[in-house]
């Protein structure tokens, strides 16, 4: 909030927290006259802390929301069809090796949020009750902007006044058909309540579901054409899904989802910029709504590579660099390297085989860092999937095949996921190609403090020798083996034997139950690898089995420089060895609906008190309420 505004409700307060013993660990809080809320993203995903109609506090993991709170509506579609374009996007798009998004300058942005009176009633009529929640909304909205882009919404001094307590009185055509004539309502009540020069972004909050955004309009003449609402405008759909995706049009970011079924079918998709498979899974995507070709229920609160190059150049090179101001944060952008190799930096894979992508980065200023590879393969016109078509390669050579991911704290990337090829299973998500094409990967780091770095990777896919492929012996076939024996391998080398001389043999520990169930991460499976040795890339080999007992294994095959690999067929077992080799992976605690208390002690500190419980969550909410509080009072941002 600006501080005329904070000073006028010193109830509402919001904070930027990160972790002291886990600095992997960010997020924002608020305590207002709603409640205590919290959003925490760390290497498990993202955590939400937020206030139950009973008094106590309910923490969950953003991909269990939907089943713990129960959502029974469908989120609201984004209608682009009435979108205003801003810049072309074809103008924009410049394909570049390395890349520093932001570093040590944030943006703030002036924004002015109105309420109809219906979304005003259902947080209880007052003006003070529904500029907490506005405020929630945009803390949240924060956390991601922040991290991705250096970009801070703060709330104009006199936001009260554009807050709307009367449905019948405020300016608003508050009805389905009238979402479109909102968008110019609000620019020009905004204009003529606040004034145009005293904000640089405005939005309207309802409580019909839609979403509606004029494209690049930050800091021009439309600023404030952009609508979003759902009949329960309180929960993480709201906030990710539909506020943050808005607030992305806004600042000129397009849909990424390639598909075409259900709500993904129409105008709404961006050809070139559809970089994601099926619905997609990042903010500006299409998750969930889009039928069979849904990769997942509601957004991962993260954007696309893309979506960060659209935004950035509009902020930093178009319009959106004249209005907002500048802050010096004293940050330095993290050093990344996707593992180009070669003069022109590709690397070759045969066609239906899995591979591993590999980078490094380092930070100038020693924080944490977080990975994330996207897929900046656009679908274009020619290139757009159905539900007959997802999850399949149907040789247009230049469709997405992978999806997206939360940022991790691995470097590494399995494509597809180890726990997919154990199960034998396919994810429309992440289809191998089989045909002759190239695959652009780009691997962005963050380093939480509004650092962002990038670099591109491209692999060429050859098809003219089939796949790189185990085929036969003893240790494909499962069964149980004696520690210390000879067991035989074979394996197609798909014509890798001259650019792939040496192969590299590895025994994985599995736990003895179901795989992938099993595994903590599936980014960083956090399995038991020991390497077994290297040998010719020559189809056939004898592997002596070490002296170890193991209850579930398979072996990987895999080209010594690591780039692409293939598993044996079925789990076996080794006996009689001296060591035995576990898993220390552990299934995270992600299901458990944690409740609990929110109090302050007789020494003045805030604390959660969450009975029962255990697991991951329980312990992120003890360091949330008995830590993050406390212990970090010198690092928290009021914002």
């Amino acid at each position: 909030m600006a501080a005329s505004l904070a000073e006028r409700y010193p109830e509402i307060a919001t904070y930027r927290v990160r972790g002291v013993d886990n600095p992997e660990l960010t997020g924002r809080l608020d305590l207002t006259p709603r409640g205590f809320h919290a959003m925490l993203t760390g290497p498990s995903g993202t955590i939400y802390i937020d206030p139950d109609p009973d008094g106590h506090y309910r923490s969950f993991y953003k991909a269990d929301y939907a089943k713990s709170v129960g959502i029974a509506e469908s989120p609201p579609v984004c209608q682009l069809g009435h979108h205003i374009s801003g810049e072309p996007l074809d103008a924009r798009i410049v394909r570049a090796g390395r890349q520093t998004h932001s570093s040590d300058q944030r943006r703030i942005y002036r924004l002015a949020v109105a309420a109809t009176g219906e979304y005003s009633a259902y947080f209880g009529g007052s003006v003070t009750e529904t500029l907490a929640q506005i405020v929630t909304a945009i803390n949240r909205v924060n956390q991601i902007y922040g991290r991705d882009l250096a970009i801070q919404f703060q709330l104009v001094g006199n936001n009260d006044r554009i807050i709307y307590t009367d449905a019948s009185s405020d300016p608003y055509t508050h009805t389905p058909s009238g979402i479109p004539t909102m968008l110019t309502e609000n620019q020009q009540n905004l204009d003529f309540t606040l004034g145009a020069d005293s904000y640089d972004i405005g939005h309207l909050f309802g409580i019909l579901g839609g979403g509606l955004a004029s494209v690049g309009s930050v800091c021009q003449s439309f600023k404030a054409q952009a609508y979003t609402g759902t009949s329960e405008p309180d929960n993480d759909v709201f906030y990710i899904d539909f506020v943050a995706h808005e607030l992305g049009h806004q600042l000129n970011a397009n849909h990424t989802f390639n598909g075409t079924s259900a709500n993904c079918g129409g105008v709404n998709r961006v050809g070139i910029a559809a970089v994601e498979p099926g619905s997609g899974s990042t903010i500006m995507s299409y998750a969930g709504i889009c039928g069979d070709e849904n990769l997942q229920s509601n957004s991962d609160a993260t954007f696309h590579a893309l979506s960060i190059e659209e935004m950035g150049s509009y902020i930093n090179q178009g319009s959106g660099r004249l209005c907002g101001t500048l802050v010096s944060t004293g940050n330095r952008a993290p050093l990344v390297d996707a593992g180009k190799v070669g003069e022109d930096g590709v690397h070759t894979i045969p066609a239906g085989t899995p591979f591993r992508l590999t980078g490094q980065a380092e930070d100038p200023d020693e924080d944490s860092i977080s990975y994330q590879w996207d897929e900046m393969d656009a679908g274009g016109e020619g290139g757009a999937t159905d539900g007959d078509t997802i999850g399949t390669d149907i040789d247009q050579q230049n469709n997405p095949l992978f999806r997206s991911f939360l940022p991790t704290t691995t470097p590494d990337r399995y494509l597809p996921r180890l726990t997919t090829l154990l199960a034998g299973s396919q994810d429309i998500g992440e289809t191998l190609p089989t045909s002759s094409r190239q695959l652009n990967f780009r691997l962005t780091v963050r380093d939480g403090e509004s650092g962002v770095a990038s670099d591109d990777l491209v692999i060429d896919v050859d098809d003219s020798s089939g796949s790189f492929q185990i085929t036969g012996g003893s240790l494909n076939s499962g069964g149980r083996f004696n520690s210390g024996s000879s067991q035989s391998i074979n394996w197609s080398t798909g014509g890798t034997d001259q650019s792939c001389p040496e192969v590299l043999i590895s025994l994985m520990s599995l736990d003895a139950s179901d795989p992938p169930v099993n595994f903590c991460d599936d980014h960083d499976p956090g399995m038991a690898i020991l390497n077994l040795g290297h040998y010719p890339n020559t189809g056939a080999a004898l592997v002596d089995l070490p002296d170890v007992t193991l209850q579930q294994g398979r072996l990987m095959l895999a080209c010594a420089d690591g780039l692409f690999f293939n598993l044996s067929g079925q789990n076996f077992s080794i006996q009689g060895g001296s060591q035995e080799i576990a898993s220390d992976c552990k299934p995270l605690d992600g299901t458990t609906l944690q409740h609990g208390t929110l109090f302050t002690d007789a020494g003045g500190a805030t604390k959660f008190d969450s009975p029962g419980g255990g697991g991951l969550l329980w312990l992120l909410n003890l360091m949330l309420g008995v830590v993050t509080l406390v212990a970090i009072r010198d690092r928290i941002d009021r914002s």
